[in-house]
């Protein structure tokens, strides 16, 4: 009986865990048309959590109704702005961490993968992995990929062209990848916002011994149909989380190619600020990726005022937290 089981706010993850929760999952999905990666996100919204307690109280067993009146909330929620990937999409979520340290090891070969999976191993299982985020990713570090260069911003101006220069070999769409930037990844018109900079500084400190990050994150779902400059303005009060930049964003795609698929959400890189002319203002214009008919690289207003925003959404990433 789930109102006998159920007595207290921890308890919830209890019942999330049992056998008879896959089934009513399962008819959710069904009903709402949801990947199990989807429905994870919508169960990560607090206003949800609150209400699926309440359900909890309500119902002595776990069969249909349960699952009706789960249904009937997240209904509710998705007319305020819960954006997920579209159900059939190749893309349902990241790959197992261990599978993308592989395919990174294989691509940078002068990384050394060892300790990363020795971090997935002993030190994984004790991070929380933080609301709004669609899993794990492994990202290469910059210091690792570039030793020899000791100042950090000519690291990330390395580490973009660097990145840039494997979509074609690695994605699979070689003829079909433009930048329409390439002459503007200077000094003079790009660089990491502070808030960007700033994250990834101390998650390079807590994994000072990895060449290869494991950086929670999530590729724009949770941010569709919203501007960047209210994206950017959003993550002022927000401690742990922070936009993702050319050099994150290049790596997941790396690890992802699935996520290169035209009609999908595309993608922001709301933690590089961009300025298409020297006397123009950062905080004007934002790099994306596309992906009609291939992969482009180009820009957009960070307030969206000549396209549909919907189309578009940032990236960001999380600070890992440890499980209490």
């Amino acid at each position: 009986m789930i109102s006998e089981q159920y007595n207290t706010k921890g308890d919830i993850m209890n019942i999330l865990s049992q056998s008879w929760w896959i089934d009513v999952v399962e008819r959710i999905c069904n009903k709402l048309e949801l990947t199990p990666m989807q429905f994870g996100i919508i169960m990560q919204n607090p206003k949800v959590l609150e209400e699926l307690e309440a359900i909890f109280r309500k119902y002595s067993k776990a069969d249909e109704i349960v699952a009706e009146a789960i249904v009937a909330v997240i209904k509710e929620e998705k007319k305020v702005n819960l954006i997920l990937p579209p159900k059939g999409f190749p893309y349902t979520g990241p790959k197992p961490i261990e599978r993308q340290v592989e395919i990174l090891a294989k691509i940078f070969k002068r990384l050394n993968p060892g300790p990363t999976f020795e971090y997935i191993k002993e030190v994984l299982p004790t991070l929380q992995l933080p609301n709004g985020a669609e899993g794990w990713f492994a990202i290469p570090s910059i210091q690792a990929l570039f030793p020899k260069i000791a100042e950090l911003d000519r690291q990330y101006y390395c580490a973009v062209k660097f990145l840039l220069s494997l979509i074609p070999t690695n994605t699979g769409i070689p003829q079909d990848f433009q930048n329409y930037r390439r002459k503007e990844i200077t000094p003079n018109h790009l660089r990491r916002s502070d808030k960007t900079k700033d994250a990834l500084e101390r998650i390079a400190e807590i994994q000072k011994e990895l060449s290869i990050w494991i950086i929670p994150a999530q590729t724009g779902f949770l941010y569709q149909d919203i501007t960047v400059r209210e994206f950017r303005k959003s993550l002022i009060s927000k401690n742990n989380e922070f936009a993702l930049g050319l050099p994150e964003i290049i790596a997941i795609l790396l690890t992802h190619i699935e996520r290169i698929s035209e009609g999908c959400l595309n993608i922001d890189c709301a933690g590089d600020e961009f300025r298409p002319q020297e006397i123009w203002g950062w905080e004007l214009y934002v790099l994306a990726f596309s992906f009609l008919g291939g992969i482009k690289l180009g820009t957009h207003e960070t307030d969206n005022f000549n396209r549909d925003c919907k189309d578009w959404a940032p990236a960001s990433g999380f600070l890992p937290r440890v499980e209490l």
